[in-house]
């Protein structure tokens, strides 16, 4: 199954634990043994092949790259808006909790990355499209937990709803805004 990696972590002096987001499990957790371990790093599309084990955890019984997303990690504002948004996923779903469509914004989103000259601007989009998802976007600027203009609630909405990410990438928002909206909006909404 394609999978993308959020999460690594030293897992004893054998291996990591690692935490993959998956179009038809969500997300998994998986013991991935020493010799596999330097294969994988966040932000990397996968093709896995798991077992299941005890517990929670399963184990990696093959795996094959699909795309490393070197450009992502060539630039830090990418990289940081990038772990923002595995950030926000980690925080948001429940293991083994299938979101075919969520899998599917993240992956586009991602691949987008890898070009966009506005990774911040993808991030906030990626944000405020994953509370439209979990059914939490506001439906009114008056529901936003800051004070939002008239044009900065246009702002979000176009962030929210638009389906181009060549419109997407056009769409004039002030860093302020994207810094309320990383911040205060996911702390009262998440």
């Amino acid at each position: 199954m394609e999978a993308i990696v959020l999460k690594t972590t030293q897992f004893h002096d054998e291996g990591r634990s690692i935490t993959f987001f998956t179009e038809k499990e969500g997300l998994l957790r998986a013991n991935v043994k020493k010799k596999d371990r330097n294969l994988i790093s966040p932000l990397t599309l996968i093709e896995i092949h798991l077992q299941k084990g005890r517990g929670e955890y399963y184990s990696l019984v093959d795996l094959s790259l699909i795309d490393p997303l070197f450009e992502i990690r060539e630039d830090l504002a990418r990289l940081q808006a990038s772990a923002r948004m595995a950030e926000l996923l980690l925080k948001i779903q429940f293991p083994e909790k299938p979101s075919p469509l969520l899998f599917l914004l993240f992956k586009g989103f991602l691949l987008r990355m890898k070009t966009s000259p506005v990774p911040h601007l993808l991030a906030t989009s990626f944000t405020l499209k994953l509370l439209k998802h979990e059914g939490s976007f506001p439906t009114q600027k008056e529901e936003f937990p800051f004070s939002l203009t008239d044009e900065e609630w246009q702002i979000c909405q176009c962030l929210a709803h638009s389906r181009s990410f060549p419109i997407l990438e056009e769409i004039p928002c002030p860093p302020d805004l994207i810094n309320r909206i990383q911040g205060d909006l996911l702390i009262n909404f998440l």
